[in-house]
């Protein structure tokens, strides 16, 4: 089991990769789901698959893209695919479509702590 490291984990993204067990427990102010991961930039970067994401936070804002904020966090709105994950100094902005509408929908964790925790490393080097 590998975590990556602050570092890597600012240079992270999902690329053409499903999002699975996505979940927020708004009660322990944790996310988590498993995808795969790609860190850095090609040609050096890494693969690492079924990586499991956990962030934890002080509060999250849900938005769809009618604009109509959702509160508190259902399972329907579980993400399938991150098209955005922007890391910023006091909070995590994840977009993408999920489950149940299949809307573009915006996450918004404010004072995130993100871990990445891959089970056997990295799987391939970007070519």
């Amino acid at each position: 089991m590998e975590y990556l490291s602050n570092e890597q984990v600012k240079d992270i993204s999902f690329p053409d990769a499903p999002v699975e067990g996505f979940e927020i427990n708004e009660g322990e102010k944790s996310a988590k789901f498993v995808s795969d991961a790609f860190v850095g930039e090609a040609p050096t970067g890494k693969w690492f698959d079924d990586s499991t994401v956990t962030i934890s936070f002080s509060s999250v804002q849900i938005t769809e893209e009618d604009e109509k904020t959702i509160h508190p966090y259902a399972s329907e709105y579980a993400l399938t695919e991150i098209c955005e994950f922007i890391i910023e100094e006091n909070r995590l902005i994840v977009r993408g479509f999920t489950v149940g509408p299949g809307l573009w929908t915006e996450f918004v964790f404010s004072n995130p702590t993100i871990k990445v925790c891959n089970q056997d490393g990295p799987s391939q080097n970007a070519e």
